[in-house]
C-alpha cells in the first residue's frame, strides 16, 4: 500500500487547523463510532448517514503530492488498486486519530461554553470538516447544474462564496485545498435592510423579558463556518445572553428571540460568487513559531485569514428566570462597550421590559424572527436534505445556521486553554431555520441551549405552528 501510493493512510484526517490559521497543525480524524444521529448537518450526523466522507492531510504542502497520487489512483488506476485503498481507507475508519491536540495554539479559536463541570465551563475549538466542505459544494454545483439544464423545475439557484484559503499557495492547506475544492462556502440568503414599521406597541417597563430594540451592528461576522456564510447570528444572541448574564449577577437568561431587520454584506455582489471584503492586519500578533512568523516575507503585514463580515440591524428578547421592575444598569453598560458577532454596537433603542408573551413582538420594530425548523431534517442524507431545504421554491424562507457545537475528541486537559478549563475540539452543528415576519402571529420563537451527549445546541421551543 505504501509503495503505492507513498503516504500513510493512517495518518489521513478529517479536520485540519490550518484553514483556521495556515501556521497551526492540528489534525483529526473521526472513527465510525463517532456517528451522531442528530436532525443537523455536521460530519458526525454524516457518518450516521453513512456517507463516505474524503479524507485529507494534516502536514499541508509535505503531503499534498501523495493524496494527490492516491485520490488519481481511486480515478484511474487499476481495479485491484482501487480496491486496495478503498479497503484500507474503510479499515482506518473504525479507528480515530489526532496530531497536535496536546496543545493549544494561540491561534486556534476557543470558545467558553458553560457546563455542569467542577470550573462551570469547557472551552471548544471549533474546525470544519475538509470533506464536509467537499460534498457541500458538489452537491450544490449539481444542484445548479440541474436548474441550469431544467432537470429540477422547482429549485432555485444556490449561491456560493469565495473565500481565498491559502491565497496564493493553497497546497500549503492540504490536497482539496489544492484543488479549490473548501474555497467555495455556500452564501445563504438572508434579509436585507429595508423599511419596517416601528413598534405598535410600548412596552409595560417591568416583566421577565428584556428587550434590546433595533441596535447595529458594524462589521459583523457573517462567516457561519467554512462550509457556509451569512447565516442568522443565531449562536452570537445566545453568546450576548450569557455575557449580560454574567453582568447582571441576578436573574439568568432562559430563553432568546432573535429578529433580523437587515443584514448587509460587505463584498462585491457583481456575479453569481460573493466576494467578501477581505483585511489584512499590519500589528503584531505572535512570535516566530516552528513554522516561520506569522509575517508576510519581507513585509510588516500579517498573512491574509480570510473572513466574511457585514452590517446588521437586529432586535433580542431575552427570556428572564424572573421579572424585573426596571432595567439594570448593567445593560447599558453592556452595550456601550460590548460586541455582538464580533462586530461594534453603534445604535441602539432604549432598553425595555415586557411582561406579556403573547404582545411582545409588537414591541420591536417589524422584520424577520428566526425559527427552528429542524423538522425539515428528516432521517437521511443530510447534505442533500439542506440543500433541497435552502433551493426549493417553498411559502417558507428556509435557511440554516450554526446551532450549537458536537465534540470531536474527548474533553481533557490541555496546555494552552483559556483558564484551564477542559477542552475539546469541536465541530459546528447547522441547522435549517426560517424568516417568518413579526407582523404573523406564532410560537416557539424562543431558543434554549442544552447539552445532549458531548454536543451543545440550541433549539427552538417548537416548530412555527
Amino acid at each position: 500500500m505504501k509503495r503505492k501510493t507513498k503516504i500513510d493512510i493512517h495518518d489521513l484526517i478529517d479536520f485540519s487547523s490550518k484553514l483556521v490559521n495556515s501556521n497551526s497543525s492540528v489534525g483529526i480524524r473521526l472513527s465510525s463510532g463517532a456517528a451522531l444521529e442528530l436532525p443537523y448537518l455536521s460530519a458526525r450526523t454524516c457518518l450516521a448517514a453513512g456517507l463516505s466522507l474524503p479524507l485529507d492531510t494534516a502536514s499541508g504542502a509535505k503531503d499534498v503530492g501523495k493524496v494527490s497520487a492516491l485520490y488519481k489512483t481511486l480515478e484511474e488506476g487499476e481495479e485491484e488498486e482501487k480496491a486496495e485503498i478503498e479497503a484500507a481507507l474503510k479499515e482506518i475508519r473504525k479507528t480515530g486519530f489526532a496530531t497536535g491536540t496536546e496543545s493549544i495554539d494561540r491561534r486556534i479559536r476557543q470558545l467558553l461554553i458553560p457546563k455542569d463541570v467542577s470550573s462551570g465551563y469547557v472551552s471548544l475549538s471549533p474546525m470544519t470538516s475538509i470533506g464536509l466542505c467537499v460534498l457541500v459544494l458538489e452537491a450544490v454545483t449539481k444542484h445548479n447544474h440541474d436548474i441550469f439544464s431544467e432537470k429540477n423545475r422547482i429549485g432555485i439557484k444556490i449561491r456560493r462564496a469565495h473565500l481565498a484559503f491559502g491565497g496564493s499557495n493553497p497546497h500549503n492547506l492540504g490536497h482539496f485545498a489544492s484543488k479549490r475544492m473548501v474555497q467555495h462556502p455556500v452564501f445563504l440568503s438572508a434579509p436585507k435592510a429595508m423599511r419596517y414599521k416601528p413598534a405598535s406597541r410600548q412596552a409595560s417597563g417591568k416583566g421577565t423579558y428584556l428587550i434590546l430594540s433595533n441596535f447595529s451592528v458594524q462589521s459583523a461576522n457573517i462567516m457561519t463556518n467554512t462550509a457556509m456564510i451569512n447565516g442568522a447570528p443565531l449562536f452570537a444572541a445566545w453568546g450576548m445572553g450569557h455575557a449580560l448574564e454574567r453582568e447582571m449577577h441576578g436573574p439568568k437568561v432562559t430563553g432568546v428571540c432573535l429578529v433580523v431587520h437587515g443584514i448587509e454584506p460587505l463584498g462585491e455582489h457583481e456575479t453569481a460568487i460573493f466576494e467578501p471584503s477581505q483585511r489584512r492586519g499590519a500589528a503584531f500578533t505572535f512570535e516566530k513559531s516552528r513554522n516561520g512568523s506569522d509575517y508576510v516575507k519581507n513585509s510588516i503585514h500579517l498573512s491574509l485569514q480570510p473572513e466574511a463580515t457585514g452590517h446588521m440591524r437586529v432586535s433580542l428578547i431575552f427570556e428572564l428566570s424572573e421579572a424585573l421592575h426596571s432595567v439594570p444598569n448593567a445593560v447599558d453598560l453592556f452595550l456601550n462597550f460590548g460586541k455582538f458577532s464580533g462586530g461594534l454596537i453603534t445604535s441602539y433603542d432604549t432598553p425595555a421590559l415586557h411582561d406579556d408573551r403573547s404582545t411582545l413582538l409588537e414591541c420591536i420594530p417589524t422584520g424577520k424572527v428566526v425559527l427552528d425548523r429542524r423538522d425539515v431534517m428528516s432521517p437521511g442524507n443530510p447534505i442533500e436534505q439542506l440543500v433541497t431545504a435552502i433551493g426549493t421554491h417553498r411559502k417558507e424562507w428556509l435557511s440554516a445556521t450554526n446551532i450549537g457545537f458536537s465534540a470531536i475528541t474527548d474533553f481533557g486537559i490541555r496546555g494552552g486553554v483559556r483558564g484551564g478549563h477542559l477542552h475539546a475540539f469541536a465541530e459546528p452543528l447547522i441547522g435549517i431555520t426560517e424568516y417568518v415576519s413579526t407582523e404573523k402571529r406564532m410560537h416557539g420563537y424562543f431558543w434554549r441551549s442544552q447539552w445532549e451527549g458531548d454536543s451543545f445546541l440550541m433549539r427552538g421551543d417548537s416548530t412555527n405552528e
